[in-house]
Formats: C-alpha cells, sequence, structure tokens
C-alpha cells in the first residue's frame, strides 16, 4: 500500500478506483479512512459494484464497459480524479486511470500490471 500512501489522500480528494478486487476494496477502505472527499469505483462486475456501495466505501460506481467513462469521471469531478488508484492489472484499466486523472493528479497502480501492450491500449 505504499503507492496509495505516497497518494496523500485528504479530505479534499476525488479519489478514482479501478478493479474492485481485494485490492482496490482496501484501497477504497483506505481513502474512505483518510477522508477522501468522493470515492469513484469502476469494475466489469456489477457485483463488486454492490459490494462496495454495501459497504459503505464508494459514493459512485460505473461498470468498466460504460462509454465516455472518462468524460463522466472528468464531470464528475470538475477536471479528473485527485488520486487514480489502478487496481486491474490490466491495461485497459490502467489506461482508464490515467485518462481519468486531473492535471497535476496523481496515478498509482497497486497492483502487479501485465505487461504493456500499446496495441492493447494506444496512448
Amino acid at each position: 500500500m505504499k503507492g496509495f500512501l505516497r497518494g496523500e489522500v485528504s479530505g479534499s480528494d476525488n479519489v478514482l478506483v479501478v478493479g474492485l478486487g481485494p485490492v482496490g476494496m482496501m484501497a477504497m477502505m483506505l481513502a474512505k479512512g483518510r477522508g477522501a472527499k468522493r470515492i469513484i469505483g469502476v469494475d466489469m462486475l456489477p457485483e463488486r459494484l454492490a459490494m462496495a456501495k454495501q459497504l459503505g466505501v464508494m459514493d459512485h460506481g460505473y461498470l468498466a464497459t460504460t462509454e465516455g467513462l472518462p468524460q463522466i469521471i472528468a464531470e464528475l469531478t470538475h477536471g479528473g480524479a485527485d488520486v487514480a488508484l489502478d487496481c486491474s492489472g490490466n491495461a485497459a484499466g490502467r489506461l482508464l486511470a490515467l485518462q481519468s486523472t486531473a492535471d497535476w493528479g496523481g496515478w498509482f497502480t497497486l497492483v502487479k500490471p501485465e505487461k504493456w501492450n500499446s496495441r492493447s491500449a494506444p496512448i
């Protein structure tokens, strides 16, 4: 969680967590505990979004297949996430986190990613 702690999440931050497996859930719990202003979760599985909502650690949740997700996040946060955490371990999740990070925001990956492949996630 060293990457998360470097993000210095505070009460004024919008936090995006991409990938709501065990690491992503823990990241949201820590963000909530540190007083994040808004926590946004993204996952492929509706069950994980429902669990995060039930635990009370997520303010807004979206399926990863939602069309125009970076724009939705930018509008919701007024410019992008202050802290974006990729907990998905895949190129598409990593790209979403990067695209959704505010100017001067922090982007972190908390899981060992698969090999970056520009063909699977063009920049």
